[in-house]
């Protein structure tokens, strides 16, 4: 501001330099008329002079008075900061990135050219271009400022809004999650019955609590999940009469071929349970025909549950070799499949093929039935498959012993306890017990009780740190008592007659 003061009386000064520097010009004395010129021409200089030092004061006001717009326009632009921060805000909770970006930008532009509109209507048309450009040589570092300060604040509201944007979705994600264990949770509840897979006690106890939850309703309202469920609580509660009832309005109300299919399945599993055998079979048999050529996965895995059925029904009749033919065909249709269910189906196949095979002491057939299941899934990790490979080979083992293959016996029981010894799930752990207690059999038949001893004191062992086995447990440690004291009895029996002969 000094400097503009001084640029303006410097120009003050330049323009009355010719009037104050005329006097002093070389001239002839004037006479005594010339005095009075002089006179005038004085008191012309000291009017001048006082109009110059009114328009200097004015000059001064309207210097002050431009002092006095810029500090308003500061306080202008303060306050349009904070609006611009308040839009910001808005937006940023309102749109996405690039509407902040959008405001901002707007907001730039606008900035710039309201303290332009404004400076230009303050002042005249002279010397306005320069002024101009000193005020904003002076505002621009305070317009930069509040951009960088609504930038800072744009970047912390987007950073809180993504920080949200991640939480809401995290809670989303969960939420579905969960939805979605609960839909599986209840189709796996609501399933077709799997006769040779009977159901844990915690599945028993869901479906207790699911049926609680659908009696609690109105009948009229029951759709087929819930007579599906209704049904398998009855069947699990041996109210197999119940059961086939329920069953039959799941079958009425069903809508969907999946429907249908677990609907016939749980049908002929109740008509199994009550004896009526035939009416079973032809319960598996109409999944079998409609559903047989099904490529969907759920309709496939119906038809091998059928199929599964069907032959331990036909096992249970007696008809062994027709058993063996469903076993067969099951291997047959899926023994290629890649989906869990239906290779556990397969590997279920082979281990009931084997075992009546077994019944009708077709022994080499078994053990081959057997020997398919280990190359087939040896190398699986599914719990469920490798619990039907230890299967395979506890069974083996058995066959081998009754075939006075002893020493092969052994080294199968051995393998299940290399492969499975370290399970954590209780079936393999189950496995692994009754694999040792049958060496432990095998070694006592052959006369090797010392082996025998270490057998049982390893499966002991094994037993004292189970808490999951309660009716496995005793029976194995009674039968471990029992062999020993048989054989402390055989021992002092042998003892007493040598001893009577000598």
């Amino acid at each position: 501001m000094k400097k503009i003061i001084s640029i303006i009386l410097c120009g003050m000064f330049f323009l009355f330099l010719p009037t104050l520097a005329a006097p002093v010009q070389p001239a002839k004395l004037p006479s005594k008329p010339g005095a009075i010129q002089i006179t005038s021409q004085a008191s012309d200089i000291s009017t001048n002079l006082k109009l110059q030092q009114q328009k200097l004061e004015f000059f001064k006001e309207r210097l002050d008075l431009q002092d006095k717009r810029i500090s308003d326009l500061n306080f202008y632009l303060s306050c349009f900061g904070v609006l611009m921060t308040v839009i910001v805000v808005f937006f940023s909770f309102r749109s996405t990135r690039e509407a902040v970006q959008a405001a901002k930008d707007e907001a730039r532009n606008e900035v710039k050219a309201q303290a332009k509109n404004i400076i230009e209507s303050w002042l005249d048309k002279d010397g306005k271009q320069e002024l101009v450009k000193k005020v904003e040589d002076t505002l621009n570092p305070k317009i930069a400022i509040a951009l960088g300060e609504i930038d800072n604040k744009a970047t912390n509201v987007l950073n809180k809004l993504e920080d949200e944007r991640r939480t809401t979705q995290m809670i989303n994600d969960k939420s579905l999650e969960l939805q979605a264990r609960h839909e599986r949770a209840m189709i796996n509840l609501s399933h077709s019955i799997d006769t040779t897979k009977p159901l844990s006690e915690k599945q028993r106890e869901k479906v207790q609590e699911a049926a609680q939850e659908i009696e609690s309703r109105a009948p009229n309202k029951y759709r087929f999940e819930d007579w599906n469920m209704l049904g398998i609580q009855a069947f699990e509660s041996a109210k197999y009469e119940v059961a086939l009832t329920q069953f039959i309005r799941a079958e009425k109300v069903s809508s969907e071929p999946i429907q249908l299919s677990k609907a016939l399945v749980n049908k002929g599993a109740a008509l199994a349970q009550m004896g009526r055998n035939e009416e079973a079979i032809a319960a598996y048999d109409e999944v079998v025909h409609r559903f047989g050529e099904a490529t969907e996965e759920p309709l496939r895995e119906q038809v091998a549950t059928a199929l599964m059925n069907k032959g331990k029904t036909l096992g249970k009749m007696g008809r062994d070799e027709e058993a063996i033919a469903v076993y067969d065909k099951v291997v047959r249709h899926f023994g290629e499949a890649t989906e869990a269910p239906l290779r556990e189906q397969v590997a279920t196949a082979l281990v009931n093929k084997g075992g009546t095979l077994d019944q009708m002491e077709w022994n080499n057939e078994a053990i081959a039935a057997y020997d398919e299941v280990v190359r087939r899934f040896g190398e699986a990790t599914e719990a469920p498959l490798r619990e039907q490979v230890a299967t395979a080979l506890m069974n083996k083992g058995k066959t081998l012993g009754k075939m006075g293959r002893d020493e092969e016996a052994i080294a199968v029981y051995d393998e299940v306890a290399r492969l499975f010894g370290e399970e954590k799930e209780t079936p393999l752990r189950m496995k692994v017990s009754e694999t040792l207690l049958s060496k432990g059999v095998v070694l006592e038949n052959i006369g090797r009780s010392k082996e025998a001893d270490a057998v049982y004191d390893e499966l002991a062992r094994r037993l004292g740190e189970e808490k999951e086995l309660p009716l496995l447990k005793p029976m194995i440690l009674i039968i471990i008592w029992m062999y020993k004291s048989v054989r402390r009895l055989f021992s002092w029996s042998v003892s007493n007659r040598r001893r009577h002969k000598k």
